[in-house]
């Protein structure tokens, strides 16, 4: 294989990855989303013990916030700690996603 044939591949593997990674982090949305309507409100402690303290968590957080799909409160500090709030429900189709995802992930 020359070069150019490896240079394509190598950009084709990255997109695959990005769009992987894409997709858990809509999927983490979704989840939350669903966690948050579930319980009404929840701080964000309570969500990084129940999905993970990790840079997708923080990143479906952001998503969320950006996209108007949850509220958040407080000022972030160990007095005031951020406690969000979801606005709306997330869509049937991204609900479809997760129930398949979630069936995946435990064959």
């Amino acid at each position: 294989m020359g070069s150019e044939g490896r240079k394509e591949e190598r950009a084709s593997e990255r997109m695959k990855k990005k769009d992987s990674v894409g997709t858990r982090i809509e999927l983490r949305c979704t989840a939350i989303q669903m966690f948050l309507l579930e319980s009404t409100s929840g701080s964000e402690k309570r969500i990084r013990e129940m999905f993970g303290d990790n840079p997708d968590t923080s990143k479906a957080l952001r998503m969320l916030l950006k996209n108007h799909r949850v509220r958040r409160f407080g000022s972030g500090g160990r007095s005031d700690p951020f406690v969000y709030m979801a606005l709306t429900p997330p869509s049937m189709n991204e609900l479809e996603r997760l129930k398949e995802a979630n069936v995946t992930e435990t064959m």
